[in-house]
């Protein structure tokens, strides 16, 4: 475990290969670059509920579910 990291340079793929995981504090700090980088492969996790909450980061998908 190591950081904190600055979030401008934390998704550069020079010190992506570094880590498997990021952990971001904020919203904004993680999903405008893990949406550019792979839109479809991102999921959100929130800590510190009662229960498990996940959500893929691309949204609803209304128009491919079935």
């Amino acid at each position: 475990i190591t950081g904190p990291h600055s979030a401008d340079t934390l998704f550069h793929a020079a010190a992506r290969a570094g880590y498997d995981v990021a952990v971001c504090m904020y919203h904004d700090q993680a999903l405008i670059p893990l949406k550019t980088l792979d839109f479809d492969g991102g999921v959100n996790v929130t800590l510190g509920l009662d229960f498990v909450r996940t959500s893929p980061d691309h949204g609803t998908a209304y128009d491919i579910a079935g």
